[in-house]
């Protein structure tokens, strides 16, 4: 089984900065760490790999430095990696994000089984990118997913909507979301760690090995923008009732009616 993961490096949360001017998030001397849900993805592939055997290639779109998310994959078990990375790219929102990607995979010298992608992100949180790439390739999807189960030609996934669990079959060559993976991510040995980081090879593709012009990718290719960020001010107050049930509930709706929340 060929299986492709996307992932993508993301600053640790106690350490956010945006760039005032761009309104992007600042990378470049941040600590950054794989996004939780795509850690689920690639142990999600390596649990696959274990009872099907074949190849896992990850891959990530970002500046240089996540290439160390990269590494620390093929030190869990990854086979190859693919870094996307150019200037030209930065500033993508999700739409530009997942054609990039897209057109990657498309390039690849395999066609892969299985895509793989964490359910969302932990910078911007959209669930977006997973979904678009598969619409992209064509692809039948599923998101949310947090069992995984190979059945022939075909997959039977589980994911949790609202309060009940969905169990559904899907045929192969398809995409996968994984949120909160019913597997633990194994822990890296110091050795395996080493090894990555210092044999493991990382190839680097920009728009021309994609065959892509600059104009169509990132800040400039990107459908939608941000325009600020900021912190709503809430004037929100807590009012309690203390009083016995039946005036309790007369008090209540009355302030209700005096909102204009109910008539």
């Amino acid at each position: 089984m060929k299986i492709v993961v996307c992932m993508k490096q993301v600053p640790a949360q106690a350490d956010i900065r945006i760039d005032q001017r761009r309104w992007t998030l600042v990378r470049q001397g941040v600590p950054s760490r794989i996004n939780p849900h795509d850690l689920e993805a690639l142990e999600t592939a390596m649990t696959l790999k274990d009872r099907l055997e074949g190849e896992i290639l990850v891959m990530t779109m970002g500046p240089p430095q996540s290439e160390e998310a990269l590494r620390e994959a093929l030190a869990m078990g990854a086979d190859r990696a693919v870094l996307l990375s150019e200037p030209c790219l930065a500033g993508a929102d999700t739409l530009a994000t997942s054609f990039v990607l897209a057109t990657a995979i498309r390039r690849l010298p395999f066609r892969p089984d299985l895509i793989l992608c964490g359910a969302r992100s932990a910078d911007s949180d959209t669930g977006q990118v997973g979904p678009q790439i598969a619409e992209e390739l064509g692809l039948p999807h599923v998101a949310y997913v947090r069992e995984v189960k190979p059945c022939g030609d075909s997959l039977t996934v589980r994911r949790r909507l609202d309060r009940h669990m969905e169990t559904i079959r899907v045929r192969l060559p398809a995409l996968l979301t994984v949120a909160r993976a019913s597997t633990q991510v194994r822990e890296i040995s110091l050795r395996s760690l080493e090894g990555a980081f210092e044999e493991g090879a990382v190839e680097l593709w920009g728009v021309a090995e994609l065959g892509l012009e600059p104009h169509l990718v990132g800040r400039m290719g990107s459908a939608t923008w941000v325009r600020r960020i900021f912190q709503p001010q809430g004037d929100h107050k807590t009012r309690w009732v203390r009083q016995d049930p039946e005036q309790a509930v007369r008090e209540i709706l009355r302030a209700l009616v005096e909102r204009h929340i109910i008539d």
